[in-house]
């Protein structure tokens, strides 16, 4: 999270999404904004973002190319003439000084448009990645809004949804001869991930309760206390498995027939005293002996571990998942990539140093030497 500045600091935000980052990253050059999109559909939504974070008035024009997603490709040259000429003509008439467009670098790139335009352009796909720039030179402190730092699901789900359509398009593309254009909604992609939560909701009658590592619908389901200080995952998927729970590991058949522990209805009903008389037993073994007996009884289970435990797990030292990758400090350990069954083939590059590859990337973003020697000198790269 960081004070951008964009409204005279008196907004802290995170920066979510390409048209954000223009907007904040626009407002680091220039106090004169125009901004195109490509269909007059999404100006509403641009509109309320733009008033949301205090910004109108500094964008001065706003316009559309009329150009949908899936006419680019047929239309690509006419596309980019409209482009170029929409946005002279914005600069001109409305004196604009800094240029937000959406649809670089699809279309024309960055370079050309502002050669073309004679005014700064900042795209919605560079943008994030200029801003992060943009945040070090300036020396722009850290908000003081604490923020939870998890892993990225949202772009996580988007990421692997996309990867499924690309594969998807390419086999149609070989079948049909036919492009597709692909569009990735993060919030789709994570409704689409909270399905249980969502069903449950809508055809249960309500919405289920936060438990923790505990399973909504299915108990005992839970992290259970040891006798030396661990805690233990017990996943019982049924009847069957309460009954192999009970006598093979809790030592109590009386819990077979007992009215408020016989079905996994009434143990729902009775979660508080379920999980109270497993942890009851489970509290008088250690981790590893509680491990061994679960497993024997054939009962889903797992130690919960720290980020400690998680590094040295056997599995990954039995399965040989960790390499090894050099870097500026020299040789460090990395884990294999999911879908790599072994070492052999698996490519992973050493670990580049600060700024090694900026003159490779900024050349390949249309900045010439005297660019690049400047951004350095300045500081906004290294």
């Amino acid at each position: 999270m960081y004070d951008l500045g964009a409204d005279g600091g008196k907004s802290i935000m995170p920066v979510v999404g390409p048209c954000e980052a223009a907007l904040h990253s626009a407002a680091m050059v220039g106090r004169r904004f125009g901004m195109v999109c490509y269909t007059a559909d999404v100006k509403p939504a641009l509109r309320r973002l733009i008033r949301s974070y205090g910004m109108e008035q500094f964008v001065v024009a706003f316009e559309t190319i009329g150009i949908g997603l899936t006419e680019l490709g047929p239309s690509g040259p006419t596309v980019r003439d409209r482009l170029i000429a929409t946005v002279t003509r914005m600069v001109d008439e409305h004196d604009v000084d800094v240029m937000g467009v959406s649809m670089c670098p699809v279309i024309v790139s960055r370079a050309e448009l502002e050669e073309a335009v004679g005014v700064p352009v900042v795209d919605g796909i560079s943008a994030p990645i200029e801003m992060a720039a943009c945040l070090l030179r300036l020396g722009l402190h850290p908000s003081e809004r604490q923020w939870p730092r998890g892993s990225p699901v949202a772009d996580i789900a988007a990421g692997s949804y996309l990867v499924q359509g690309v594969l998807t398009s390419l086999l149609e593309r070989e079948r049909t001869g036919a492009g597709t254009v692909l569009q990735v909604s993060l919030f789709d992609a994570m409704v689409e991930w909270m399905g249980y939560p969502i069903y449950y909701t809508l055809f249960g009658g309500t919405a289920p309760k936060r438990f923790g590592l505990a399973h909504p619908t299915v108990v005992p389901y839970d992290a259970y206390p040891t006798a030396d200080g661990q805690r233990v995952i017990i996943a019982v998927q049924n009847d069957a498995g309460w009954r192999a729970l009970a006598t093979q590991v809790l030592d109590r058949s009386d819990l077979i027939t007992h009215p408020r522990f016989a079905t996994n209805v009434a143990r729902t009903e009775n979660r508080a005293a379920v999980d109270r008389v497993v942890a009851e037993h489970t509290a008088r073994y250690t981790a590893a002996e509680l491990l061994d007996a679960l497993k024997r009884a054939g009962i889903a289970c797992g130690q919960v571990r720290d980020m400690a435990g998680v590094i040295g797990h056997p599995q990954l030292t039995s399965r040989d998942r960790w390499s090894t990758v050099d870097s500026p400090v020299g040789p460090v350990q990395a884990l294999l990539p999911p879908l790599a069954t072994s070492k052999d083939g698996v490519r992973m590059d050493p670990i580049p140093a600060f700024g090694e590859h900026s003159d490779e990337i900024l050349a390949q973003l249309g900045y010439d030497l005297a660019d690049r020697d400047r951004l350095r000198a300045t500081g906004v790269v290294a």
